[in-house]
């Protein structure tokens, strides 16, 4: 069954409320190509997202799951590299 705990968030929304978290800029540039629509995902001034589609929305929502996907991988060594230390300074206190 689906319940509003269930369903999946839409990307251009998750990337808003994580930039509004971390307190980090965000910003879309949209430009058209003759049918179509190229948006650039700013975060804090550094494009980390980018996609192309005829349709505008389509195109700032691939390129919003884009850059999710790049600010999650950035995020997963930094979450390794503090299970790590904190995992050495166990072993280290035995």
């Amino acid at each position: 069954m689906v319940t509003p705990e269930t369903l999946p968030m839409h990307p251009v929304r998750e990337l808003q409320e994580r930039c509004q978290q971390q307190a980090e800029g965000l910003e879309y540039k949209a430009t058209r190509n003759g049918n179509l629509a190229t948006v650039e995902v700013y975060v804090d001034g550094v494009q980390i997202g980018l996609a192309q589609n005829p349709q505008k929305k389509m195109a700032q929502k691939l390129a919003a799951r884009n850059a999710l996907v790049v600010l999650k991988e950035k995020e997963t060594p930094a979450l390794k590299d503090k299970i790590d230390d904190s995992g050495k300074k166990n072993n280290g206190e035995k």
